[in-house]
């Protein structure tokens, strides 16, 4: 999902779009034997998690692209 936030994939749809047309360079790098996933699945699985998780993910992430700029 990273890549897909930082191409500005702003929802669901969009994220899984992006993927489609990377679908070929992400099979260099990992098996997807049931092809990419839909934007209805990728929803739901990340429901799953935990709303905390998310928050502590997001400030270790700006703070590790503050620190990469020093």
């Amino acid at each position: 999902m990273c890549f897909s936030t930082i191409a500005n994939a702003d929802d669901w749809v969009e994220i899984e779009v992006f993927r489609k047309e990377l679908e070929d360079f992400l099979r260099n790098y990992l098996e997807l034997p049931h092809d990419i996933p839909s934007h209805d699945m990728l929803q739901r699985v990340f429901a799953m998690v935990p709303p905390e998780f998310w928050k502590s993910f997001q400030k270790r992430w700006r703070e590790s692209k503050v620190s990469a700029c020093d």
